[in-house]
């Protein structure tokens, strides 16, 4: 959970500075910089997704 806070915190943000470092400039004024934001989103969702059905598996176990 962690990890998908630093990446929901900085990911979005420098999606455009990765791109442009690693692809030059043909992916990064495309659309790849809006589905890496929306993916960065994506990640922190996936985490919450995990722990909460780890915790729901839990509670039935005790139960």
């Amino acid at each position: 959970m962690l990890i998908g806070l630093v990446i929901i915190s900085f990911g979005p943000s420098y999606s455009y500075t990765l791109l442009n470092l690693l692809y030059g400039g043909r992916y990064s004024d495309g659309e790849a910089t809006a589905v890496l934001r929306y993916y960065c989103v994506y990640i922190i969702f996936l985490a919450m997704n995990g722990l909460y059905l780890v915790l729901l598996q839990q509670l039935l176990f005790i139960l």
